[in-house]
């Protein structure tokens, strides 16, 4: 696929690059209270007339919290979390950013558990970070995956606790 010249990009196209579309709206039907199933042809061409820039692949977390909806149906693997993104990707005329979360549980069945955020950041060692962010980036990169939301650099404080993505409540420890 080749990388179109902007000035040739209608303005719904460059609108389009600005945008990362949720799988679960190329999945499911976000105007049937996510109850109904789409096509994979449907989601492809969802994806044909909106050139989106990037897809984020969450593959088996319920972003949209319907629980026994989508636990019944959505079983990925890397492999078919893959397949999945390849073939929604297939038709688009400009190419498509792979993104994901990837602290803490990963999105696919059979991928590694990493630490949480705050167990990195009490061994206040830059290098564990950046051991896990290259770990995180190896395993996820073999599912396509092009952009990954970890390790996050948040703040933490009173009013967000227990949020597992957070290294710390220090700012310079964050920073480090």
């Amino acid at each position: 696929m080749q990388i179109p010249d902007i000035n040739s990009m209608t303005l719904r196209e460059k609108l389009g690059q600005l945008m990362v579309v949720r799988m679960s709206d190329l999945l499911m039907d976000a105007d049937s209270s996510y109850t109904k199933w789409r096509a994979p042809e449907e989601a492809a061409e969802i994806m044909e007339k909106n050139q989106f820039g990037g897809i984020w692949l969450h593959g088996n977390i319920d972003v949209n919290q319907i629980n026994d909806v989508w636990s019944q149906k959505i079983d990925f693997d890397p492999d078919t979390l893959k397949d999945w993104y390849e073939n929604v990707r297939k038709n688009v005329k400009i190419p498509v950013i792979a993104a994901a979360d990837a602290y803490g549980k990963t999105s696919a069945k059979g991928r590694s558990t990493f630490p949480k955020g705050l167990a990195v950041g009490a061994s206040s060692d830059p290098d564990a970070a950046f051991s896990l962010g290259e770990c995180i980036a190896r395993e996820l990169g073999y599912s396509g995956l092009d952009w990954i939301w970890s390790p996050i650099a948040d703040y933490m404080n009173r009013r967000n606790p227990g949020i597992n993505r957070q290294y710390s409540n220090i700012p310079d420890d964050i920073i480090k």
